[in-house]
């Protein structure tokens, strides 16, 4: 049913998207304790696994929608989660191509045996050189070596390897050379991403710029270039705006059952944008404990607030001249364009922070 929509005196009506990607947050808990770590900003730990209750509520919700890809994932660690091997079962059982994001450390021969077994599509495993991160470098070849060897002996294909990598200054050499072994442990594929700090003395870490054009990216492409699959962030503000959440019919089902649009509205917390704190408020559209994931997903406010995204109906907060005055730069409640909440800000939408 399309969604009536006024800009300015123009009416717009809006045909909700078919629902294609569900990502699934089984765990806010996890089993490191990174520096960089967006969980130390997280104002609310009463629920950090998802409760049987809801995970067969999202079972069921999940399985009959018309969404093609499940990750389960989140800022947490969902191993860590008693129920996530029977998740997995279901979600293969219904033909659905299941991703899983995992800092691997949790992964030994038995698990890994099971994630060949039941197909499981896509491992990605969080991995870096710097003791900011998960510094977990020779755990991550050794599972990749492991799953590897699993696949051959078995004659699977699946599931794909592949790393998240997050640069910081401080590490970008030995960052740069751990890319270009991981090709060899059977990681096939990279994702590169920028550090969003969450403390003061994490600023001096990053690595993209606010307002001149970086060549970054032209020498991580020279350094890497035929070694292994590698998706780049961005290294600056540009003009085009995109969320991946959006431009990819996604949703986030969080660990008490909200459903909302992106990571960066999941949890209460806080973020540092070129060094400026702001504040981060969660944002759901509905909960699947008491409304169905479709009627949530192509709700009013949910099929327009994507509309807003898409079209970025949003001010430029990050390069406009009033930056570094301006109140509403404070949180994500608001903008001077009225939006409530606001992806103004957001460095996400810039594609300078990435999410699989």
């Amino acid at each position: 049913m399309s969604v009536e929509y006024y800009l300015g005196d123009a009416k717009v009506l809006i045909e909700p998207k078919s629902l294609k990607r569900i990502y699934v947050e089984l765990s806010r808990a996890c089993n490191l304790a990174c520096a960089m770590c967006f969980r130390h900003t997280y104002e609310d730990h009463t629920r950090a696994l998802m409760d049987e209750k809801t995970v067969q509520k999202m079972l069921q919700e999940v399985v009959n929608s018309p969404a093609e890809e499940v990750i389960i994932g989140g800022i947490g660690e969902p191993l860590m989660h008693p129920l996530w091997k029977n998740v997995v079962k279901e979600l293969k059982n219904a033909y659905k191509r299941v991703t899983i994001t995992t800092n691997g450390t949790l992964i030994n021969r038995e698990v890994a045996e099971f994630l060949v077994d039941q197909r499981v599509d896509e491992v990605y495993i969080s991995v870096e050189s710097s003791p900011l991160g998960h510094n977990n470098v020779e755990n991550t070849f050794a599972v990749g070596d492991l799953i590897t060897e699993l696949k051959q002996r078995k004659n699977k294909m699946r599931p794909i390897l592949s790393a998240e990598v997050v640069l910081t200054k401080s590490s970008l050499v030995e960052d740069l050379e751990l890319m270009k072994k991981l090709s060899r442990h059977g990681i096939r594929y990279v994702l590169i991403n920028n550090l969003l700090p969450t403390a003061p003395e994490l600023d001096k870490e990053v690595l993209y710029v606010k307002d001149r054009a970086s060549d970054l990216r032209f020498k991580l492409s020279s350094e890497l270039y035929a070694r292994v699959g590698v998706e780049y962030p961005e290294f600056c503000i540009k003009t085009e705006r995109l969320c991946r959440f959006v431009e990819r019919n996604s949703l986030v089902i969080a660990a008490d059952g909200s459903v909302c649009p992106c990571y960066r509205f999941l949890h209460d917390g806080s973020e540092r944008v070129f060094g400026r704190e702001k504040a981060l408020h969660s944002h759901g559209f509905g909960n699947i404990n008491e409304d169905s994931l479709m009627n949530i997903w192509n709700s009013s406010d949910y099929t327009i607030f994507r509309f807003k995204v898409r079209y970025a109906l949003y001010p430029s907060c990050g390069d406009c001249f009033l930056r570094d005055g301006c109140s509403f730069l404070w949180d994500d409640k608001a903008d001077c364009w009225g939006n409530m909440p606001s992806c103004g800000d957001c460095l996400w939408y810039r594609q300078i922070i990435l999410c699989p």
